[in-house]
């Protein structure tokens, strides 16, 4: 009776310990669960850059498969912070680190499904494997991007300023091309740019003014000949007073991107019912950023067709794109 009687009081705190573990590991997971920066760290990663959900509402591509396909390719494992009507998933965060393609047998017929790995953040839950129709719309509420640690050796920063940009001082009112030298640890490249309306001024900002008589739009184009990891624009209004040429002359502000080189622009923002989010002091700009995968961005602003001065003046302070070297190189050679 003694030895089992020291036997049981041996195993008393061992279950405590257990249940110690225990808790922790689910604190752990509750924690990284709900901050993503957290996790993160937790994951492997450095960082976290938040993307709005309108940046996928607002994708080029024609549904959130080929969103998420294209995070992956571009190297970024990303969070999903699930809706709060999700019923097992509300307010949790689920990471998706890539995908595979599965040959899937239905009762009708074969075919081929991308499965995309996804880490539940459930304790020390196994990675799973899901399909679009679970990463559904009413799954999702805001998307994190996670860059990976040592992303700065993996992609080159490239900033583009007034004084890179070879560009006149008038507004030419026919579609000018251009081409934009910028230097990568792959080799010099060039960045094809287009535009109508479109002037440099005294190399401090690029103004865009599309209120003019027989024009009434104003828009640049900057076409990429590799894949933009990612990119940001700083932008403006020309000054306060370009206010009264704003309001109430139909003025439309839009931003467009490609998802290949031969690819047609289609609008991924359209910033016309929120004009009054841009600064209207060019010295004091907002960063505008751009999600993964695509080829170039198109800028784009309208307004009415009337006066004989250059207003609705709208300013690109600063573009700043990365790239991966290795695709650059690929495209010096002649082989992407």
């Amino acid at each position: 009776m003694e030895k089992r009687g020291r036997a049981r009081r041996r195993a008393i705190p061992l279950r405590r310990n257990l249940t110690l573990v225990a808790a922790f590991f689910a604190a752990l997971s509750f924690l990284s669960a709900c901050d993503p920066n957290l996790l993160s760290t937790l994951r492997g990663y450095s960082r976290v850059c938040q993307l709005g959900f309108t940046e996928i509402e607002y994708f080029v591509y024609p549904d959130r498969e080929a969103f998420f396909k294209s995070v992956i390719d571009a190297g970024y494992p990303f969070v999903i912070n699930c809706s709060p009507s999700s019923r097992f998933y509300g307010n949790h965060y689920i990471t998706v680190t890539g995908y595979e393609k599965w040959t899937v047998r239905t009762m009708h017929d074969t075919k081929q499904k991308l499965m995309f790995r996804v880490n539940e953040n459930w304790m020390l839950a196994e990675p799973c494997y899901y399909d679009m129709d679970w990463l559904g719309q009413d799954l999702l509420d805001d998307v994190w991007v996670l860059l990976p640690d040592g992303d700065v050796s993996i992609f080159d920063k490239i900033t583009i300023s007034a004084e890179d940009m070879p560009f006149g001082t008038g507004y030419p009112g026919v579609e000018t091309p251009d081409y934009v030298s910028v230097g990568t640890s792959a080799g010099a490249s060039e960045i094809e740019t287009r535009r109508l309306r479109v002037q440099n001024y005294e190399d401090e900002c690029i103004v865009l003014s599309p209120r003019r008589e027989n024009f009434g739009s104003a828009w640049i184009e900057f076409r990429s000949p590799v894949r933009l990891a990612r990119a940001e624009l700083d932008v403006s209004f020309w000054r306060s007073w370009e206010k009264e040429y704003i309001d109430g002359n139909n003025y439309e502000l839009k931003f467009s991107w490609r998802s290949g080189t031969n690819m047609s622009f289609v609008v991924v923002k359209d910033y016309t019912s929120k004009l009054d989010r841009i600064p209207q002091d060019r010295t004091k700009p907002c960063t505008i950023p751009f999600a993964l995968g695509h080829y170039g961005l198109r800028i784009d602003v309208s307004s009415l067709a009337v006066g004989d001065s250059n207003k609705g003046r709208f300013v690109i302070n600063e573009l700043r794109i990365w790239v991966n070297p290795s695709e650059v190189e690929l495209h010096l050679q002649g082989t992407l």
